[in-house]
């Protein structure tokens, strides 16, 4: 017989250890991510060192304009997509039925 790829629940003191290890791990990574936004939001907001006028977010999207005239489809719909201008559309097409009496 193979082996179970997981182990089976385990009841009691062992699963409430299991959980608490698991929030532990969550927070911690939680706090993680808090962090790393929190970084971006500074370095996007940082002036650049060839002009300070241009901050390094500006920077970002002025060479994704560069991208785009290039004609770097991603970098096209990725500006469209931050602009707003390109909306998900989801549409719902009716099936055809099949008729065998036909």
């Amino acid at each position: 017989m193979s082996k179970p790829r997981h182990e089976p629940f385990k009841p009691g003191e062992e699963a409430r250890e299991m959980g608490r290890r698991a929030g532990i791990k969550s927070g911690k990574v939680r706090r993680l991510k808090r962090t790393l936004r929190e970084w971006a939001e500074i370095f996007r907001d940082t002036p650049t060192k060839a002009d300070p006028r241009l901050t390094m977010g500006g920077a970002v999207a002025l060479r994704m304009y560069d991208e785009a005239m290039l004609g770097n489809v991603r970098a096209a719909r990725l500006l469209a997509e931050l602009q707003g201008e390109m909306e998900e559309q989801i549409s719902i097409k009716e099936i055809p039925k099949m008729i065998d009496d036909i």
